[in-house]
């Protein structure tokens, strides 16, 4: 396996060991010894480059079929890990697989035994297992595999119609979230009623400081929604401007100011909405603001 400590430039050959709820990364390196007649052997000493308790584990991110991200509470994490620190991780997909699953499953984060649909589609099959929430994102956990779903992503948590089955009363909720490609997709979770609720609450409160309505202005919200719209034009900045009454230098600013916010980012000489930002204009159309 291989690991990178995220804001360094360099991968490093190591080993990872858990050991008392602790993982530990070794860095392998190759030290030179002359042998018996003066031949030169090299041998592989490791040395630890970092540690890290599970219970300061607060994200796990799946990159790519051998690669997945940690997030933990360092110390100098800010309160209540809002800003984390971060190891990049490489290794076989299915050692991945083990690894990923054993972190979360040992990951201190509050739990919920749930039925779980991942995507709502005719031929959709409810899964039993647990639902993880962390101030970051949320897992849906099975035998079969796991998936994670970012709060950033999240459009609407809608509680659905509530039923009993064997004089137990169950509710439902639906997650509708932007996948990878942009496009809204929903997951249904089901447990008993009390739980739904709980777990609804949990979530609005997690959702809550994700807002960013109260860093945007009347302007912005007008130039996100052309931009959401594809009717603004980044070939012409300086009559976008006009036709808002504003400058040329007034507009980037504001552009600027929406990049900066995580609403905008830079593509094709111009800009687009990041998921973030089509979570935003899609919760603004679903408020009727």
């Amino acid at each position: 396996m291989r690991f990178r400590i995220v804001g360094e430039d360099i991968w490093r050959e190591g080993k990872l060991v858990l050991e008392n709820n602790t993982l530990f990364f070794y860095e392998m390196k190759s030290k030179q010894k002359k042998g018996l007649f003066g031949k030169i052997r090299s041998e592989k000493k490791g040395e630890e480059a970092l540690k890290i308790n599970i219970s300061s584990i607060k994200d796990v991110k799946r990159v790519s079929e051998e690669e997945l991200i940690l997030g933990y509470e360092s110390e100098f994490s800010g309160e209540e890990g809002s800003q984390l620190a971060y190891v990049q991780v490489q290794m076989r997909a299915e050692a991945i697989n083990d690894f990923e699953r054993e972190i979360l499953m040992r990951m201190n984060a509050k739990e919920f035994s749930v039925f779980f649909a991942p995507s709502l589609t005719k031929e959709m099959r409810l899964r039993k297992g647990i639902l993880k929430l962390s101030p970051f994102a949320l897992w849906l956990i099975d035998r079969e595999g796991q998936k994670r779903i970012e709060w950033d992503v999240v459009v609407n948590v809608e509680e659905k119609k509530r039923g009993k089955y064997k004089g137990v009363e169950y509710a439902a909720i639906s997650i509708e979230y932007i996948d990878e490609d942009s496009k809204v997709k929903s997951s249904l979770i089901i447990s008993k009623g009390d739980i739904i609720s709980t777990l609804k609450k949990e979530i609005g409160e997690i959702l809550s400081k994700y807002s960013v309505e109260k860093d945007i202005s009347d302007i912005e919200n007008q130039i996100l929604a052309l931009i959401y719209a594809g009717a603004f034009d980044f070939t012409e900045i300086e009559k976008m401007a006009s036709s808002f009454g504003i400058s040329e230098e007034e507009m980037r600013r504001y552009l600027e100011h929406l990049s900066e916010i995580g609403m905008l980012e830079d593509a094709n000489g111009g800009k687009r909405l990041t998921k973030r930002g089509i979570r935003y204009m899609m919760s603004m159309s679903k408020g009727g603001k």
